[in-house]
């Protein structure tokens, strides 16, 4: 999941969870023992062991937008740990740290499926919360490329647009044409929700190959209208020619540059014709 894809969770303030505090002596002592089995129980080992698999269960979330939420998590837990008395007292706040976390991971959830159409009535996997960040993410990403409808769809346009790039008159103009046409049918097949795909990818293709022909008529009216005018040298004539390259530079519709070429011939024509009458004896 990249960053953008994720949802900022804000860190939970009240997570320390009340128990008694050892007494002083009990803090200064490095080992105690376990008087069930009359074994010596080392505290700060169990302390490590248990600090260990908090911080493997966040694994691979430090370059995400839930850090600051994890890691607050962690050092609230170890900077708790010290104050318990018992193994049962730790092993209470390792418990409820997972929770905590757990519980995040389910927000997490919710928020992907809802961002990619997931339903939970239609992915049969079931998800492991037990796992660390990074193979929860994982899940999450597998069932995505299974069962999202939105992105098997955009995969899909990408791949049938691919050819494109291979045309002699793809550049940086005609990729952000080609990604207009893209997005208005990706979008539309989404409203039909994907019902007859096929024919709307069609109709794309359609679209993008009417869009070259026009890319290449424009470049070759602009080519001769820039020499019109040139030859003419009519101020207004070159402030007309100026607009119009203008909105294709800016890359506008090409409805709105072809309103403006069809403009630019009908003065041009204009003033073709007032030259020759003035110039006819």
């Amino acid at each position: 999941m990249t960053r953008q894809e994720e949802q900022t969770i804000t860190p939970n303030q009240d997570f320390k969870k009340p128990t008694s505090r050892k007494n002083d002596e009990h803090k200064r002592q490095t080992s105690y023992r376990n008087y069930k089995t009359d074994q010596p129980f080392d505290f700060i080992d169990y302390k490590l062991k248990l600090i260990i698999k908090l911080a493997e269960k966040i694994q691979g979330s430090y370059e995400s937008a839930y850090k600051a939420v994890f890691v607050q998590i962690l050092r609230s837990f170890i900077d708790q740990i010290d104050t318990w008395d018992s193994k049962s007292s730790m092993d209470e706040v390792y418990n409820f740290a997972i929770d905590t976390i757990n519980e995040i991971f389910i927000r997490i959830k919710a928020d992907y499926f809802k961002k990619y159409g997931l339903k939970d009535d239609i992915v049969q996997e079931e998800i492991d919360y037990e796992v660390n960040y990074k193979d929860f993410i994982s899940q999450l990403e597998k069932i995505k490329l299974k069962y999202s409808k939105k992105y098997q769809l955009k995969r899909r346009i990408d791949e049938e647009t691919g050819i494109y790039k291979s045309y002699a008159i793809y550049n940086d103009r005609t990729e952000t044409y080609i990604e207009r046409i893209k997005i208005n049918y990706f979008f539309y097949a989404i409203e039909k929700d994907c019902i007859g795909l096929d024919q709307i990818i069609i109709a794309m293709h359609k679209k993008l190959e009417e869009t070259f022909l026009d890319l290449i008529e424009i470049d070759s009216h602009l080519k001769r209208l820039e020499s019109e005018v040139n030859s003419l040298s009519y101020a207004d004539l070159m402030v007309l020619f100026e607009e119009l390259l203008d909105s294709y530079q800016r890359k506008k519709s090409l409805s709105e540059i072809k309103r403006k070429i069809t403009y630019l011939n009908e003065k041009i024509t204009e003033k073709k014709l007032k030259h020759k009458r003035i110039n006819t004896p």
